[in-house]
This record gives C-alpha cells, structure tokens and sequence, in this order.
C-alpha cells in the first residue's frame, strides 16, 4: 500500500495483524516462548517489505518476539524436507 493512501495501509496494518494472531496462536499450541523463529511464504509475504514488517511490529505488541525470519520461496520443497525429516526419524512400521 502506498503511503499516501490511508485506507490501503489500514486494510495493511489489519491483515497483517490478523496473520500475526494467527501466529502467535500457533506459537502458542507448539509451545514456543515469546521469542521463536519464523517462516514467510506466497508472493504478498515474499515481495512486500512493509507487509512482513508489519507482522513483526504486530507480533511485538502482542509480547511476542522473532528470533530469525526466513523466506521461503518454494513452500512445497520445504514441506517436503519436514516430511522427509520425519519419515527418516520414524521407526519401521511392519507391513
């Protein structure tokens, strides 16, 4: 949203706001403490600055702080990887 436009940064500041409750919720059921890492993907989150910052400023007010913030650009691979990391940590299942 371009600066000038009020209208456009408060629809901003509120989604962004939204998605950071949404977070700090699943922080919260993963038992992570006010300080945890966090992952960003889809194009909105990956080319908008001033969005991601905004999710930040948000999650800060709410008592909550991200230690390390990484991209992910192909979200798809990365669920592969957890995927992969599990199955190879699992024990053997007979058939």
């Amino acid at each position: 949203a371009e600066l000038s436009d009020e209208v456009a940064c408060d629809i901003v500041r509120f989604q962004a706001t939204e998605l950071a409750t949404m977070v700090a919720s699943v922080a919260r059921k993963l038992d992570f403490r006010s300080t945890f890492p966090l992952a960003m993907t889809g194009s909105v989150l990956l080319n908008q600055q001033a969005y991601r910052n905004e999710i930040r400023r948000s999650l800060d007010l709410m008592g909550h702080s991200v230690a390390r913030c990484v991209l992910v650009e192909h979200a798809v691979e990365g669920a592969l990887r957890i995927a992969q990391q599990l199955a190879s940590n699992a024990p053997e299942q007979l058939d």
